[in-house]
């Protein structure tokens, strides 16, 4: 009897065992290491303000798990208490591989934003047809962009773009620049050298990796937002502008809708408060007694107003009272 009871206890610890270490391997597939290295540049075209925010390099990119449907979806669909739906989801995805990594080979990605001065609401022919050429290069002159993605939103003045280049070797290149040339005339418009000290970031399973376009001012407001929902009004003024701090008024924050706002997209302003090349948000409320809420019902609306500092860092200066667009 002691016999057969020692070897259920060390089939066990066995079992455990095994349990600890495909665990582990596949912990490890969740592990992702990011470099950073913000770099803050300005640039006046004339047509357009475009901000380069960004340098991120990585080492990793997706597998077919984000693109194939898998196996688990058609139990998930099954199970109707969310309780347990959403936990037997997280379980599944934390047993896969959902990146395919290279030792050798990088991405790279310059981050930022385009901002067209002359765009009015649905105007789009007032945006040109190409757009500028953003590039970053390596050493020996070599440019490692292979293309550049936008993003746009409604009626925004701003396009945010990421120019890309894969299957670079880092460890060849130590001195970059950006390089912005108009695209018909192929004529330089700058030239932005820098040499990186990067920033390294980790994530794993139980700390997600920063958003696509995390750079957005958008994330910035919306994280202030959440400290004043919270009642955390002392830590929300480090996103003051630091010569707005005084001014700022913050009574047309003190409402009782802040807990229902949600935010429209960014649009560029130009001159605001003596400031030059300022951005805003509209911040749009809904009637809390409506059950079913659409995009174009809101009956409240305000707007706030925020800049780069020299360190490229979104900072607010202004808010505008709520305005109400429709009566309870």
């Amino acid at each position: 009897m002691c016999s057969i009871k020692k070897k259920l206890i060390s089939l066990a610890v066995a079992l455990v065992f095994i349990w600890l270490v495909v665990s582990a391997y596949f912990y490890g597939q969740h592990y992702i290491v990011m470099k950073d290295y913000p770099l803050y540049a300005k640039v006046d075209t004339g047509d357009a303000v475009i901000i380069i925010s960004n340098v991120r390099v990585y080492g990793f990119e997706r597998s077919g798990y984000f693109f194939d449907q898998q196996w688990y979806w058609s139990i998930a669909d099954k199970i109707k208490n969310p309780n347990i739906q959403y936990p037997f989801l997280k379980i599944c995805f934390f047993y896969t591989r959902p990146y395919i990594f290279d030792k050798d080979e990088r991405t790279i990605q310059l981050q930022g934003l385009i901002a067209f001065k002359d765009f009015k609401g649905d105007d789009y022919e007032s945006i040109p047809e190409e757009m500028p050429e953003i590039d970053i290069y390596g050493d020996y002159d070599v440019c490692l962009a292979d293309g550049i993605g936008y993003h746009h939103e409604g009626s925004s003045n701003i396009h945010f773009f990421w120019s890309q280049g894969d299957d670079v070797v880092l460890k060849n290149n130590h001195t970059y620049k950006v390089v912005i040339k108009d695209h018909e005339t192929g004529e330089l418009i700058k030239e932005i050298p820098f040499r990186p000290e990067w920033q390294v970031h980790t994530y794993n399973f139980f700390q997600k990796k920063p958003e696509h376009l995390s750079y957005r001012p958008k994330f910035e407001v919306e994280s202030f937002l959440s400290l004043l929902k919270n009642s955390k009004t002392e830590t929300a003024e480090s996103y003051i502008h630091f010569e707005r701090s005084d001014q700022f008024p913050w009574k047309n924050l003190s409402h009782d809708y802040l807990q229902s706002v949600r935010l429209h997209s960014e649009f560029y302003i130009g001159s605001y408060l003596g400031y030059e090349d300022v951005f805003a948000i509209d911040l749009l409320y809904d009637d809390p007694d409506k059950k079913r809420r659409t995009p174009s019902e809101e009956f409240g609306k305000q707007t706030i107003y925020f800049i780069a500092d020299k360190f490229g860092d979104w900072k607010l200066i202004d808010v505008t009272p709520l305005k109400f667009i429709s009566r309870r």
